[in-house]
């Protein structure tokens, strides 16, 4: 099996989690590398992504399995982001025994958010937040309570990192500052949020990248 990180920024911000499947497909394609397909009626590339993020969100952390092997690394990863259309770039790769199965495996997820001037007080809000109930908006137009899946936030005075719940539990991000910005009352928004990492859980939180580099071949 072959993982890949990408990165996602420019216009493929705005690309749905499906379109991105084709777009990843047609890359790989194009570049020259193979995929194997599915049996059955109606064969389609074995192509699995990590969970979909919203749309507008930068992120130097998405990822995808497919069912390809590579010899040489950086010839596939500037063979594919030639290919590639405008915002999306293939960044690491590893050639795994397994499929890691990143949508069921990732359990959080880390997002800065760049914002100038953070106060000393906000900074000091920004992480009481971790210890308060935060309700979001869910999905049928009724309120949460999300503070269990918030990890982490650890604020200073350009923007702050914030660990949450991704996979199976997932508090979104863009949901995240709607609540923040309504509970203290300020307006940090999405286009100056970018993920920048993932996570599996053991014992602890572990880094994608560190458990894929331990299980490459």
């Amino acid at each position: 099996m072959l993982s890949v990180k990408f990165k996602k920024d420019s216009s493929a911000i705005f690309m749905s989690h499906i379109d991105m499947q084709r777009a990843i497909n047609r890359t790989i394609k194009r570049a020259g590398f193979i995929q194997e397909y599915s049996t059955g009626y109606i064969p389609h590339t074995l192509l699995k992504l990590s969970s979909p993020i919203p749309l507008g969100l930068r992120s130097a952390a998405e990822y995808f399995t497919t069912s390809l092997k590579v010899d040489e690394p950086e010839e596939f990863l500037s063979r594919c982001t030639k290919c590639a259309p405008n915002g999306l770039e293939f960044i690491q790769m590893w050639n795994t025994k397994e499929n890691p199965n990143f949508a069921f495996k990732i359990v959080a997820s880390e997002y800065y958010v760049k914002s100038d001037n953070i106060s000393t007080s906000l900074q000091n809000d920004l992480k009481q937040v971790l210890q308060e109930d935060l309700l979001v908006v869910a999905r049928d137009g009724s309120y949460k309570n999300a503070k269990d899946s918030i990890f982490a936030i650890d604020a200073g005075s350009d923007g702050f990192f914030v660990k949450l719940a991704s996979g199976n539990v997932t508090l979104r991000v863009d949901k995240f500052l709607e609540a923040v910005n309504v509970k203290l009352k300020v307006n940090f928004k999405l286009k100056d949020t970018i993920k920048v990492s993932a996570f599996f859980k053991t014992d602890k939180f572990v880094c994608v990248d560190e458990i894929l580099s331990a299980d490459a071949i």
